[in-house]
């Protein structure tokens, strides 16, 4: 499920996307672990929740997990940003649509946890609403 990404200017993320940052080395055994978990939930249930999954490195730019094509962000603005220094190790960070960090964690993250998160916001539960059959 992984997409190389295309070039952007900055930390901006795209606004008509959720966005999942993972923070992390490639290196790092917990990038593994929820590779696996991101893999296990198919991208249907991403896609419904306009859900994109973006691995923010230390230095260099993001890469697509899931959810691609979408644009390349340079990770040291995106660490900036969100105040996640590249030593921090391992973080998860749920993005909204409005921009705002919904939710935060030092593990890797079952889809499940993160998809129960944004079914319980207003925007999605709108969402939902208008696409009730």
């Amino acid at each position: 499920m992984t997409t190389e990404a295309m070039a952007a200017p900055d930390d901006r993320l795209d606004a008509s996307k959720r966005v999942l940052l993972v923070f992390s080395n490639a290196s790092d055994p917990a990038l593994a672990e929820q590779s696996r978990l991101l893999d296990a939930a198919g991208p249907n249930a991403f896609e419904e929740r306009d859900l994109l999954v973006l691995l923010v490195p230390a230095a260099g730019k993001t890469r697509v997990l899931v959810g691609g094509p979408a644009d390349a962000y340079e990770a040291a603005a995106l660490r900036r940003s969100r105040n996640v220094a590249p030593e921090a190790g391992f973080t998860v960070l749920l993005v909204g649509k409005d921009g705002g960090t919904k939710w935060q964690a030092k593990r890797p993250a079952s889809p499940e946890a993160v998809f129960s998160i944004i079914d319980a916001m207003p925007m999605r539960l709108d969402e939902m609403r208008r696409n009730r059959p």
